[in-house]
């Protein structure tokens, strides 16, 4: 009986918890996405059925200067992460990675994402 009803209470938290925990002292908006980056963000949401809201994190490859991976992730508030936004899109930098990315411009050319300064 306590079993179920620890499994009751945990039900209950999770259907009423919040849907994302967020730290207003990560934001920070490093990044702007183009017209070539939105478009193609947009179209690997869609395809791959995220939610509108998901969150886009941006990361420096070691392959090329400037060339950056990108992938989609839940926002959780932690605070490896700084959080912007640009063009209504959620983005996720690992703090590391600020000097690498801060003044750039996230762009997509030639079936790659790249970070330019702008």
């Amino acid at each position: 009986m306590l079993f179920l009803k620890l499994i009751l209470k945990i039900l209950e938290w999770l259907l009423n918890g919040p849907e994302k925990v967020s730290n207003t002292d990560n934001r920070k908006d490093l990044l702007t996405v183009s017209d070539n980056a939105l478009a193609e963000i947009q179209a690997r949401i869609l395809k791959g059925g995220f939610s509108s809201g998901v969150a886009v994190r941006v990361s420096p490859t070691k392959w090329a200067d400037g060339e950056v991976d990108i992938s989609f992730d839940d926002l959780v508030g932690d605070d490896r992460d700084w959080e912007g936004r640009s063009r209504g899109l959620l983005l996720l930098i690992d703090k590391r990675d600020e000097d690498q990315l801060s003044g750039c411009q996230l762009d997509f050319r030639d079936s790659m994402f790249f970070a330019r300064l702008v």
